[in-house]
Order: C-alpha cells, then sequence, then structure tokens
C-alpha cells in the first residue's frame, strides 16, 4: 500500500468573481477510504452569497517534492450540497462521498500518482469560488489502518466545571496510546495545550473492526470561558493515537466546542446587574443595568465580533442568526440568539 502522502500547499483556480467574505474550512479529513464505503467530511463556510459546498475525488500527479499537480480530466466521483444560504459566521456543514467499489487501489496507481480529495465553495451558478485538495489514500475493504474518529455527535458547547462524555472508535495496526483531550489551539490552530484529557496506554491493536469507547473528560471549574480567550485563541475536541512511549503520532481528527462560564457563578453574574432583550434579537439588543462601560460580543468560536463602549443598545442586524455571547463589563457574559 502507497503510503499516504501530506497535503502540501493548495491549488489556485482563477476566480469567476472578486467576492469578500468567503471561506471553506474543515475539521478532520479521512486520511484513509475503503473502496464500496462512504467517506464522511464535516466542513464549514462563510459566505455572504449563497453557496454550494463539495467534495470530489481526483486523480493528481505527485511531484518528487510531494507537490500536488492539478488535473480536472481525472474526476472519480463527488457530491454537492444543495444552494445553502449566506452566513456570516461559521456554518458546518456534514458530508457523505461515496466511493466507487470498482476504482483502482492506491498501491495500484501509477508511479506519481495519488486520489486527492478536492474541497470547494461554489456560487448558485457552480462556479468556484475557493477551495483545496488534499491526498488521501484509498484501501480494500477489511484492510487494517491506522485511524481514529469520534462516533456520534460531540458537544458543541459544555460548562467548565463538569464532565462530558466523548465517543470515539479507532483501530490500529499494532498497540498504541489513544488520547482524547478537550485541547487550547492558537488563532492558526496550532495546538497549545490540553485542558483535560483521557488517556488509553495501552490500546490494544484490533482488527479492521473498529473498537467503540467512550471517555468521561472532566472540564476544569476555572478552564477560562471561550469569550475570555485572547488573540482568536479556541478550544477543540481531539482524538488521537500514537505508537507505544509516544513515539509518533499516527492520526487523529478534531472539532470546535465552546467552553463557558461554571453554570453557577454565570447565573449568578448574568442576573446580579445586568440583562438583555428581546432574546432573539433582530435588529436592536437593549442592555437593561447600571454603569456600562464596556459590551463585547463574540461568536460561539470565540472570535470578537463587536466591542463597543458606554452604551445601553446595540444593532446586532449585520450578524448572522445564530447564538452569541455578550461580555459586559468584562465580567458578566449572557447569551443571546440572532434570528
Amino acid at each position: 500500500m502507497k503510503k499516504l502522502l501530506l497535503f502540501i500547499g493548495i491549488l489556485s483556480l482563477p476566480m469567476v468573481q472578486n467576492i469578500n467574505a468567503q471561506s471553506l474550512t474543515f475539521d478532520a479529513l479521512p486520511e484513509t477510504a475503503e473502496l464500496g464505503s462512504a467517506a464522511n467530511f464535516t466542513l464549514s463556510y462563510t459566505s455572504d452569497i449563497p453557496v454550494k459546498v463539495g467534495v470530489d475525488l481526483f486523480v493528481f500527479d505527485v511531484d518528487g517534492s510531494g507537490n500536488l499537480t492539478q488535473d480536472w480530466s481525472t474526476w472519480k466521483a463527488g457530491i454537492s450540497t444543495d444552494v445553502l444560504p449566506a452566513a456570516g459566521t461559521a456554518s458546518a456543514q456534514n458530508i457523505t462521498l461515496s466511493i466507487p467499489g470498482n476504482l483502482e487501489l492506491s498501491s495500484a496507481l501509477a508511479s506519481g500518482k495519488t486520489y486527492v480529495w478536492s474541497l470547494t465553495l461554489k456560487n448558485e451558478a457552480g462556479d468556484w469560488i475557493t477551495g483545496s485538495q488534499h491526498a488521501t489514500t484509498l484501501i480494500a475493504a477489511g484492510t487494517v489502518v491506522n485511524g481514529v474518529h469520534f462516533e456520534g455527535t460531540t458537544a458543541a458547547e459544555v460548562n467548565a466545571g463538569t464532565t462530558v462524555t466523548v465517543a470515539y472508535n479507532y483501530t490500529m495496526l499494532n498497540d498504541g496510546i489513544v488520547k482524547i483531550a478537550l485541547s487550547k489551539y492558537s488563532a492558526t490552530e496550532s495546538w497549545i495545550n490540553d485542558v483535560a484529557s483521557f488517556i488509553v496506554n495501552p490500546a490494544m491493536a484490533t482488527t479492521a473492526t473498529p473498537v467503540m469507547a467512550t471517555a468521561d473528560i472532566v472540564i476544569p471549574a476555572d478552564a477560562i470561558p471561550s469569550v475570555e480567550l485572547t488573540n482568536g485563541e479556541m478550544y477543540k475536541w481531539e482524538v488521537s493515537i500514537f505508537s507505544p512511549d509516544w513515539a509518533s503520532y499516527l492520526s487523529g481528527v478534531k472539532t470546535g466546542v465552546v467552553v463557558n462560564a461554571p453554570l453557577a457563578g454565570l447565573s449568578k453574574n448574568a442576573t446580579k446587574a445586568f440583562s438583555i432583550y428581546p432574546n432573539p434579537a433582530s435588529g436592536t439588543l437593549h442592555l437593561v443595568g447600571t454603569n456600562v462601560e464596556q459590551v463585547q460580543v463574540y461568536s460561539v468560536s470565540g472570535k470578537m465580533l463587536i466591542n463597543a463602549g458606554v452604551t445601553n443598545s446595540l444593532d446586532v442586524s449585520s450578524l448572522a442568526v445564530g447564538l452569541y455571547f455578550i461580555r459586559i463589563n468584562n465580567t458578566n457574559v449572557l447569551k443571546f440568539i440572532k434570528n
């Protein structure tokens, strides 16, 4: 079997129109996929126009440095969402692509060839806006690979001081280590540290059938709430597998999560001095309380969207529909919904 090739760089395609505020990101991509199986993708997009999100499978050339050379004539399979509404904050989309069972295995491809996931964001007419390409490996059904995934849906929002159960599954060629963690990442998505973790050591080698398990993650009561993180930092759930003694990282996936203040502390602070109305709000959000010196609005990913001084009302009409946090005087944190 060919060794999985790491994606290096993003291929460029001509822009069909000059549009701002479009982006397409992902939490994890399938490192391998079995012929005849279904590959699952979690993609997030932002856009100021309605769009389509798609995943396609191609065969590309790879040069001696591991760079991918585009060849759009080698399309193998693909799927696209229906037209999605404009989204000012990241909107997650789950896409499942069926892998044809009659394709060649990666190990049977000619030298210098590799399968590639092509992730695309297109306008309503199907014109390309942005995207990226990432090498992957197609294997035969029943092949044991080093892989790990979340099982079901992970909690998108948690409170400090609580215990959260995370379900996962993994396969490993040899005995190793499994780590399930709540971790902090930088704005560029570089790992900073584990806030809480659950370690399985040793984790036994498996057959091609994944081992299903759960881990109870205890969120520290003093964990910094997402709305108080700085410099674009964020939290993510991650599940990873390693070779014995942590010698090598084998595989892993991660997905975003918002950490709130402890329930008791948040309730006490939020009701002691301030309240907001209406909630949900579509235009103006009013603040009830005295001595409002600073007001900040954050997305669920922890990004500051509004930073205001002394005020008792905020114009939130430009925000996309969804859940937001409002922090008053750097201490009181409340939630509101934009509709």
